[in-house]
């Protein structure tokens, strides 16, 4: 066919286009030359008419399509391909090229980090679902990470609202989408947190409660789990070394047992006590003479291979990772629901495990909030209040402190309302 035929040719043209290993400059005049030549093309099927009108307006369609991205691939022209793109989009609704063209513009819409990105997938999600499911997860983390961003606004604006009410229908969807996959540190995990975050922006607190809870309570038991294995690891082990006291080759193959463990971990050998102490007794044994002092330095190199297992074992079980996000939730949970307690003791716990050095990102959200909560709940006890003020006083004056992640002038505004 007329139609097909040309457009063939134009695609292929495109394709050669990116194999082209000439300069930008002269890549950009072929492609403008390309897009001129795709404009002819578009100008030529409506007057020749060749084809059925339906045939005619899909290979237009796919046309103006291919000159969007040949401007966004090799102009360097992203913010007017896809303003084109999104004037474009209503126009193929209903043919075959649309999932297509819809899914490269939420692509890219999503790589530009533009919030259009959730007006999009969920169009796409009512009309083209299987397609849309691809990008569901990424882009409703892009509307957390913008409606996280203004969590703070007193006043917040229309578009702020309609942001948050579409956090919410995407995350709804998105749990639906995994339901029934198992709870594992996937999909449906990150999906409850999602819409447990979301429903909070809305004031949906009960059920932002129900999936943080679940979320909780998955890492809790993983937690536990992980140390019932490494507590079994090791107690077999240090009783591996209590068996073998007397045999000079099992002490030392569970000593170099040891150190792999560590090599393993990524731990080096310098940061634990336990392991310069073993590795100090490891050499005065294989040194030694091998006369009567001899079994006293096996003797020694037995309690420090088992004192070594032992302070591992601690040091394994105290570097479970815990996953914050779900303490953070639950406490903005019982917050909006009016439990400072309940509130207070996450905050605390999250408060507990942080610092402002290694987590700067959480440490200062989670404090202004904590600080927030004091103040809901004892503004009229004056001792409270001193106590915040002064706190919040000592924290602006530490230079060490700069900015609190862009949030001095919210600690400062507590502060004012504590005095």
């Amino acid at each position: 066919m007329f139609a097909e035929s040309r457009y063939r040719a134009l695609e292929l043209r495109t394709e050669l286009l990116g194999q082209n290993p000439d300069t930008p400059p002269a890549r950009s005049a072929e492609a403008e030359r390309l897009i001129g030549g795709v404009r002819a093309y578009i100008a030529t099927a409506i007057k020749a008419n060749l084809d059925d009108d339906d045939q005619i307006d899909l290979w237009i369609g796919r046309a103006k399509f291919l000159a969007v991205r040949i401007r966004y691939d090799y102009l360097e022209q992203p913010s007017d391909a896809l303003v084109e793109m999104e004037m474009l989009l209503p126009t193929l609704k209903g043919k075959a090229i649309y999932p297509q063209a819809a899914s490269w513009q939420l692509r890219r819409l999503l790589d530009e980090d533009d919030i259009r990105a959730g007006t999009l997938v969920e169009s796409l999600v009512a009309s083209h679902p299987d397609q849309a499911r691809a990008f569901l997860q990424e882009a409703t983390i892009q509307l957390r990470r913008h409606t996280n961003a203004q969590r703070y606004e007193d006043q917040p604006s229309e578009d702020l609202k309609d942001i948050r009410a579409r956090y919410g229908r995407l995350a709804t969807e998105l749990l639906l989408v995994s339901e029934g996959e198992p709870l594992e540190m996937g999909k449906r995990y990150i999906a409850l947190q999602l819409c447990g975050d979301a429903m909070i922006g809305i004031g949906n607190f009960e059920y932002a409660k129900k999936c943080f809870q679940e979320t909780f309570d998955y890492d809790q038991q993983r937690r536990e789990d992980a140390h019932a294995q490494i507590e079994k690891k090791f107690d077999v082990l240090i009783a591996a070394v209590q068996a073998g006291r007397g045999s000079p080759e099992k002490l030392i193959k569970l000593a170099e047992e040891y150190f792999a463990i560590l090599a393993s971990q990524g731990i080096q050998a310098e940061q634990l006590s336990g392991a310069v102490m073993l590795a100090s007794s490891l050499r005065r044994y294989q040194t030694g003479d091998g006369g009567s002092g001899n079994s006293q330095r096996l003797d020694d190199l037995a309690n420090k291979l088992s004192r070594a297992f032992g302070g591992l074992k601690r040091t394994l079980i105290a570097s479970i990772p815990v996953d914050v996000t779900n303490h953070h939730g639950l406490a903005r949970c019982f917050r909006g629901m009016g439990d400072t307690a309940q509130a207070m003791k996450f905050y605390d716990e999250i408060l507990a495990s942080l610092t402002a050095d290694n987590a700067p990102e959480l440490y200062w959200p989670v404090l202004l909030e904590r600080c927030e909560v004091v103040l809901e709940a004892y503004g009229d006890d004056r001792a409270v209040m001193d106590q915040l003020a002064g706190r919040i006083a000592h924290l602006l004056k530490d230079p060490r402190h700069g900015r609190m992640g862009g949030l001095t002038e919210r600690f400062e505004a507590i502060a004012g309302k504590a005095e």
